[in-house]
């Protein structure tokens, strides 16, 4: 059996990892391309049907995080167990 030098071994070692990672790095490239066609292709064949505009409130993540909290905590469960359905401001 043929003795390989320390730095041949490492060199080879390294090339591989690379070498896997290029391609890793090609094949997403790839798939990204293949997908966002495919996505396109889905949304130009259907221009008519669209789904239904749901209103959202105009309040910032945070505020609405703070509501749920505070809410939460008065009924004594988890943020989880509530659903709002709607925020309206009071004037």
């Amino acid at each position: 059996m043929a003795e390989y030098s320390n730095l041949f071994v490492v060199l080879m070692g390294m090339g591989v990892v690379f070498f896997g990672l290029i391609c890793i790095i090609l094949l997403t490239m790839a798939m990204g391309k293949l997908m966002q066609e495919k996505d396109g292709r889905t949304q130009a064949a259907a221009p008519g049907k669209s789904e239904p505009e749901v209103q959202r409130p105009d309040v910032r993540p945070e505020v609405l995080a703070a509501i749920l909290t505070v809410l939460s905590e008065d009924a004594g469960t988890t943020p989880y167990g509530l659903n709002i359905v709607d925020i309206k401001k009071i004037k």
